[in-house]
């Protein structure tokens, strides 16, 4: 299990900066966006469609479950090659 959360947590702060470097870029879901919306700033890539349809909160989540299963998904990848 910690190693589900140590990819998640990874695979978290690699979208973060992937999506600062791109900027406006990224329209669909912007975790940095995100990030500066919760920190009380305006984000300057704008609103993506994700949060125009749930909002800051429901972007989160969906930034969250999809990391979660990222990590879960590189965390299978790992234990297979550690076994062999």
């Amino acid at each position: 299990m910690k190693l589900v959360f140590a990819m998640s947590s990874a695979s978290l702060i690699v979208m973060v900066v992937v999506d600062f470097v791109i900027g406006s870029e990224a329209e669909f879901l912007n975790a940095f966006s995100v990030l500066e919306r919760l920190l009380g700033r305006q984000p300057t890539a704008g609103a993506s469609v994700a949060a125009e349809q749930f909002g800051t909160w429901g972007e989160l989540c969906i930034i969250l479950i999809a990391n979660l299963a990222i990590g879960g998904l590189l965390a299978v990848v790992t234990r297979q090659f550690i076994r062999q």
